[in-house]
This record gives C-alpha cells, structure tokens and sequence, in this order.
C-alpha cells in the first residue's frame, strides 16, 4: 500500500487537530459515571462568586459562573469548558507559529499540541492548568501583536490578558515574568508607553484580588495552599520532584514520539529519503520568543527544583506548550508540509491512543487507582434518587449535606439545589456557616458494604449501588440517611 503525499490545505489539518481536542473531551464524557475531581471542584466553587477561593485565583471559576449564567446551571458546562479553552489554546498557538515560524510549521504546531497528553487523555479536565495554557497562550500573542503592529487597544488588552493569567494561578508569576522578559529584549522607545499602560491595566485587574487575599485570616488563603507545595524538601524528595517534573514532560509527548516512529520506519523501509527542507533562519523576536519560552522556563524551574522546591509533573504542561515551536519547525524541515498520508497516520495514532484509554477506561491494562474508581461513581442515578426521595417527604429544598467528602462534592455539583456541605474544611465550603441552615434538614452520604448496616439515626434511609455496573469495581453502595426540615422552610 502507497501512503499518498500529496500536501493538504493547511486549514484542513487545523481543523482536524481542533475536532480531536474536542472528541477527547466528548469521549470521555460519555464514558465518565462521574467527572474528575477538579471538575466537581469548580462547580462547588461556582456556587458563589468570590474575589479567590481555597486552593487558587478566581479565574476559572468565574468563567464557570459566567457560563452558568447565561445557559443556567449545568454539570456539564465543565466540559465544555475544556473544550473551549483548548481550541482557545490551539488557535492562539497557530497564530503564534504563523508570527514566528511559517504556515506548513503552524499546521504541526497544532498537529503536535493535540496529540500532547493534556490535550488528549487529560482533555476532560477544567482546572486552573486548563485555563492557565490558554491564558499563556493568548497572552504570548498579544505580546507579538503589540510589538509588531503597536495599536493602544493591542496594549490594553495584553494587559487584561496579563491580569486575567495572574488571576488564574500563582504559578503563572513564571509566564508573566518571562512576557516582560521578552518585552525588554524586545521593546523599543515607541514600544515603553503601551507597555506601561498594560502593566497598569494589568494591577488594576488583579489589585481586588490582593486586597482579598489581605482581608483573609493567615492559614485560610489560596496562598496557603501554593505555599503547602512550595515548602522545601529533603535532597531525596527533591530529585524525585525533578524526576517528577522530567516523566511529566515525556508523557506529554509519548504519542507524538509514536507518530514520528512510525513516519520513520515508513519513510525507511517505503520510501525514498528526500533532503531536507531548509527553513529560513529565524529572526530576533522569533529567537527570544521561543527561548524563553522553553530554555528559561526549563533553567528556572531547574533552579526551583534544585533549592528543595517539590515539583509537581503537571507543572511541565507550560513548557510542553511552547517546546511544539522548536520541534513543528524540526519536523517540518524533516518532513516538509503536512500530507495527506501524514495526516492519516496521525488520525490512525490518534484512534489507537482513543481505544486504548477506552479500554482502560472500562478496566483493562489499568491499575485501578483511586482517581479512576472515583470517575466509576454513579452519580446520576444517586441524585435522581436522593432528589426523589426528598421531595416525596418535603417541599423544602434540600440544601445541606455532609459525609464523605466526594460523595458530597458530588451532590453538591450536581444538584440543582445542594448549597453547603455541612461538614467541609471551611477553607473549601463553598458557602460559610448560615445559622439560618441550621433546621433546614440534611442528609448524611457514606460508603458502606454490601449487607452492612448503620446504627445511626435518621428520619430515613435508602442505598444506591456505589458505581456504575462494570466489572472489577468494588462491592460497595452508598448509604443516604434523611433528616428533614421543620416547618416552615428555611430561607
């Protein structure tokens, strides 16, 4: 068989590496018996608006309210979500490579991204690293747009960009400090005022935040939870953290090395070698642009590592980003433009790796781990129950819950009228104390086994099986037990 190498429009290719970022995300939402714990995170967050919240700036969570808000409260809005802040992410990036590189490397920037594991396997989560890769990325472009084209709207919104990066994680102090790097290098007079002008529309945007953060008792602040992550190590636990950080880098691009392996042996045994493609040298923004975007970030969380630092393998995400650059531009000078038969290795790659999570998804080559049982809850057939089961006794919302704490983020998250967890650290409630929720009623969720029972006290009980049917999961269903409000209902 001749794998054809005629060469393909290049918006052809994008929009196969965009609807791949989105079947990943729509897969695995079907699949799902319940979503990752960072996605029930948010919708607990998202029950409140608030200027920070436990672990983290606002940022995420506002866009999950700002959703909710306009097509009403939904789990699902998590996903998509994801969805968005990918092609987000994508499409900034092409532009990036399009500013930098050459068309036919802008096509496999894309190409590469979307085969990289947070765009795949990892494409389900919505989380504050999800939104933190799209901010980078469209903060970059704006910086090279503002530099080559020098409009003041352009400033402006490098600076909301900034602030809005800033107010998505703390770690994002990395990707600011090398955006002003490049600005330095790079920026001439004419450029210094509408640099300015985005650093102070840049403080005014995270300048609530601060104050917040200042307002909070010590001990009960995001930064609190940065600082859990950021306290020194011993020597042994430092390596583990580099070693931690490098395996995460490499998982990122495991399917890319696929695709590129199997174009290698194609191209040996099937093929005759055609020269290489010379590709024009690269200029002075490119140059500073892509390192230190990936030598510098690379150099600094080395030094952060070094010094007792425990990192963290999703902390390489950012680098994984922009390490597409150097590499689409090393493939397109190996390969040239993308072809068609190029492209159907890598859709065949792409099912290859969609098959095999499915398959571990459902048990097989899995090792069972406590995030993946978790994702096998079966969280619609136990809020439908619950609800039904509340408003055949009462009219009162049900607003409270307590228990084990994924079954009631759960709830929380699903439910259309959960508000508290009653027995949340309350550094993560979602909503403080309210006396006023004290007679309101509540129910009680906990894990039991088959064929135990509880002693406690409850207007009612009831049990739903714990997981979704499948086989290898544990035995286990969950107990619910009612206390019911007292006339007249809460407010």
């Amino acid at each position: 068989m001749r794998i054809p190498n005629t060469s393909i429009h290049r918006f052809s290719a994008f929009g196969f590496g965009i609807c791949s970022v989105v079947l990943w995300v729509v897969w695995a939402a079907w699949l799902n018996g319940a979503q990752p714990g960072d996605n029930l995170e948010q919708l607990l967050w998202s029950r409140e608006w608030a200027w920070g919240y436990a672990k983290h700036p606002p940022m995420s969570t506002w866009l999950l309210i700002g959703v909710q808000s306009l097509l009403g409260r939904s789990p699902y809005w998590t996903y998509l979500l994801a969805a968005l802040c990918h092609t987000i992410t994508l499409m900034c990036m092409y532009r990036i490579a399009c500013e930098l590189l050459d068309p036919e490397s802008s096509v496999w920037v894309v190409l590469i991204l979307a085969m990289t594991y947070a765009m795949t396997r990892k494409a389900q989560y919505y989380n504050h690293n999800t939104v933190l890769l799209m901010g980078l990325s469209l903060t970059t472009w704006l910086t090279l747009l503002a530099l080559k084209r020098q409009r003041w709207w352009i400033w402006i919104a490098l600076g909301i960009a900034l602030g809005g990066l800033l107010l998505t994680k703390y770690q994002s102090l990395i990707g600011v400090a090398l955006v002003y790097l490049i600005l330095l290098r790079q920026s001439q007079q004419r450029h210094w005022a509408g640099w300015t002008a985005a650093t102070l529309v840049m403080g005014m945007a995270v300048a609530p935040h601060a104050a917040w953060l200042l307002s909070l008792q010590p001990g009960h602040t995001p930064l609190t939870y940065a600082q859990n992550y950021a306290q020194l190590a011993s020597g042994l636990e430092s390596v583990k953290g580099l070693v931690s950080f490098t395996l995460g880098l490499i998982k990122q691009y495991a399917q890319m090395a696929l695709f590129l392996l199997g174009i290698l042996v194609w191209r040996l045994w099937r093929t005759p070698q055609t020269p290489p493609v010379q590709p024009a040298p690269l200029n002075a923004l490119a140059t500073s642009v892509i390192l230190h975007m990936t030598l510098t970030r690379a150099v600094i969380m080395g030094v952060i590592g070094l010094v007792g630092v425990r990192l963290q393998d999703h902390w390489a995400m950012p680098l994984a980003l922009f390490l597409a650059l150097p590499l689409a531009r090393f493939v397109r000078q190996r390969l040239g433009a993308v072809t068609v038969g190029q492209l159907q290795w890598w859709i065949a790659v792409q099912l290859l790796a969609l098959g095999f999570f499915t398959l571990q998804h459902q048990g097989f080559l899995s090792n069972r781990n406590l995030e993946h049982i978790e994702r096998h809850l079966s969280v619609s057939n136990l809020v439908t129950q619950v609800e039904h089961r509340w408003r055949s006794r009462t009219q009162c919302p049900l607003l409270v819950v307590e228990g084990a704490p994924e079954l009631t983020t759960l709830l929380v998250g699903y439910s259309s009228t959960v508000l508290w967890r009653a027995d949340a650290d309350p550094k993560s409630a979602a909503h403080p104390t309210n006396p006023a929720l004290a007679n309101a009623g509540r129910i009680r969720l906990e894990f039991v086994d088959q064929g135990t029972s509880s002693n406690s006290m409850f207007d009612d009980l009831m049990e739903v099986p714990a997981y979704v049917p499948l086989k290898g999961l544990p035995d286990r269903t969950v107990q619910v037990g009612f206390i019911f409000p007292q006339a007249p209902c809460p407010r």
